[in-house]
């Protein structure tokens, strides 16, 4: 059973206690937090992104059960993810508010141009760059400050067991082949330093090839690592490269194979140029022992009493979320008259709690936004614009009496004619495609476009609602999260924010939801659902797999039966480079946009609402 507990914790109000716990730390009130699920985090001196999912660690419970062993505590992290994300989220906020704190900003090694000559030389470089400043930060943090080497240590613990983990996979694989790889030597040398620097648990070179390298370059890294200068920390950075350089293969490109065999530095890629204007020499500081001279013997009883507040809090999070739980109601593929490869397909249509935490989130996607919501709403204001007469009935004073009422007691008998504006009859239903490939610019394309339209159509009242459809891997269940309802309460537009995309997608069972729900809830005759996707549908359930060519006609069946019946639907292609949406996209709906460049998601979404309203002739 796949474990929520990343889902759980990635809540607007964890991401502010960071954002509190890092301004505080690094002495910086505009120091902003952001959780991606990128496997990875970094900072840029202005900004920290941290993925509390980093590696999967929280969710590998050999790792964490070998780590418990090492360091002597209970089963706090394996017993219990959503703990063990706490922990790996602080400490990686420490590590990345030291950086900000210690570090310098920009990186030296984008201005030697000698050593980075090659694609080879400059990410062997910036890997020894960012394995000595990862261990300098670390250093600084049992130096200077109190009880950070726990949470330190331990994250180094997790690291450790997780490389220990996928260096035996990697050996496996190794061992069918009998040639040894060009690249065995360089990749050798960066992991044992990398080891001798970050790793709690001993580790012995086993290849004898390399031994002069680390016996010329050990001191040199090892002091480098307790050198506060940035200068001459960097001076010793360039010793160990100068000394291993003949390691580095000329025709052999080596950086995914470093990349993944290193995947434990924490630091971002040095070779990269950053868009942060921020500099800083970093903050001079003596330092006499290493990360790992902070184990002594009261070591594990004061990390098992910090790991009990931890797991204090945890219970207080996860009650503040069953507290908050979302409605949810059970349908099933036979609740409709869909294809027979949906009978027995699970529905669960979500109505979330209002998220409040995500306020801020929200209004800051707002305040970028003003100006186009202003425009756009002028433009929908010029086309609506037309006046109806509206008569009103029973009323104490007015124009006419209604002699049919002279009977009211209270004497309601007067009617009277207003001139107001004409509704839109149009109800729109925006259904998301939850799959995992809309994530990262997808999905904060969606977002946008979301909050956009709803501050611009509510103030015309026209009907729209909002639902992210997935289909879950490996279970024949189909979700429905509704973000944002028909008629909906003001603050419920929070949870545009929410949206997820992580899953796989089952278009032709969603496609009759969306045709019920529309019937169902919203008022107006003319009903419009806008599928937005980046693919065709595939869900690969249990025993019953949802793939084209078959989802493709199946899908492509569901919309022609859906819009015979009335409701029209227009699909958004959020085309890759190879255009290949828009292609399958077609094949499915009679009526597709093509959207190539996602800033024109929004403007593409309320033209076509316009061009509707225009032909309808309001």
């Amino acid at each position: 059973m796949k474990d929520n507990s990343l889902d759980i914790f990635q809540t607007q109000d964890n991401r502010d206690k960071e954002q509190s716990f890092a301004r505080t730390f690094a002495e910086n009130e505009k120091l902003r937090v952001f959780f991606v699920n990128e496997n990875e985090a970094y900072t840029d001196g202005k900004n920290i992104v941290l993925d509390p999912g980093f590696l999967n660690i929280y969710n590998n419970k050999k790792v964490l059960q070998k780590s418990e062993a090492f360091l002597n505590i209970k089963n706090h992290f394996s017993s219990n993810p959503y703990v063990t994300l706490k922990m790996v989220t602080r400490a990686l906020n420490i590590h990345e508010s030291l950086h900000i704190l210690y570090s310098k900003f920009p990186r030296m090694i984008l201005n030697d141009k000698e050593r980075t000559n090659t694609n080879n030389r400059k990410h062997v470089l910036a890997t020894i760059d960012n394995i000595i400043e990862d261990a300098f930060i670390e250093n600084v943090g049992v130096n200077v400050y109190d009880n950070l080497d726990y949470y330190l240590i331990c994250l180094r613990t997790f690291l450790a067991f997780t490389q220990q983990d996928k260096a035996s996979k990697i050996k496996n694989d190794l061992s069918k082949d009998k040639e040894q790889p060009l690249t065995k030597n360089i990749i050798d040398y960066m992991n044992y330093m990398l080891d001798d620097l970050l790793n709690p648990v001993s580790k012995i070179n086993d290849n004898p090839d390399i031994q002069d390298y680390i016996d010329k370059t050990k001191d040199l890294y090892k002091q480098a690592s307790l050198t506060s200068d940035v200068y001459q920390r960097y001076e010793l950075v360039t010793q160990v490269f100068d000394i291993i350089q003949d390691l580095i293969p000329k025709d052999i490109d080596i950086t995914n194979e470093l990349k993944e065999s290193t995947i434990t530095v924490i630091s971002g890629d040095a070779s990269k140029n950053s868009t942060s204007d921020y500099e800083s020499d970093g903050r001079l500081v003596d330092l006499d022992k290493s990360l790992f001279d902070g184990i002594n013997e009261d070591f594990d009883s004061n990390l098992e009493d910090i790991v009990l507040i931890l797991d204090i809090e945890a219970s207080k999070d996860l009650q503040k979320f069953n507290d908050n739980i979302k409605q949810t109601k059970e349908l099933s593929g036979n609740d409709y008259d869909a294809s027979s490869a949906h009978k027995d397909i699970k529905i669960r249509e979500i109505k979330p709690k209002v998220d409040t935490n995500l306020s801020t989130a929200y209004q800051n996607l707002l305040k970028l936004n003003r100006l186009k919501i202003s425009t756009y709403a002028n433009r929908f204001d010029q086309l609506l614009k037309s006046e109806v007469l509206e008569k009103e009935e029973r009323k104490l004073f007015g124009s006419s009496i209604n002699s049919k009422k002279l009977y009211d007691s209270k004497k309601r008998y007067w009617s009277q004619t207003n001139i107001v504006q004409d509704k839109p009859d149009l109800s729109i239903l925006i259904m998301i495609d939850g799959s995992g490939s809309m994530q990262g610019a997808r999905r904060k394309a969606a977002i946008k476009a979301s909050v956009i339209l709803y501050e611009v159509l509510k103030k015309q009242d026209i009907e729209f609602a909002i639902v992210e459809h997935m289909a879950l891997s490996l279970k024949n269940e189909v979700e429905h999260t509704i973000l944002l309802d028909f008629n909906d309460k003001s603050n419920a537009k929070y949870n545009i924010m929410s949206l997820r995309a992580k899953e796989n997608t089952r278009e032709g069972l969603s496609l009759y939801w969306a045709e019920k729900y529309l019937n169902t809830h919203a008022t107006h005759d003319h009903k419009i659902i806008f599928m937005i996707s980046d693919g065709q549908p595939i869900h690969y359930a249990y025993r019953n797999r949802y793939e084209p060519p078959f989802s493709q006609q199946d899908t492509k069946n569901a919309a022609s039966k859906i819009i015979k019946r009335g409701t029209d639907i227009i699909a958004i292609a959020l085309n890759d480079e190879q255009g290949s949406c828009y292609k399958d996209l077609k094949e499915i709906y009679p009526n597709v946009i093509e959207c190539s460049d996602l800033d024109q998601l929004t403007n593409q979404l309320l033209n076509v609402i316009l061009s509707i309203l225009k032909k309808k002739a309001f």
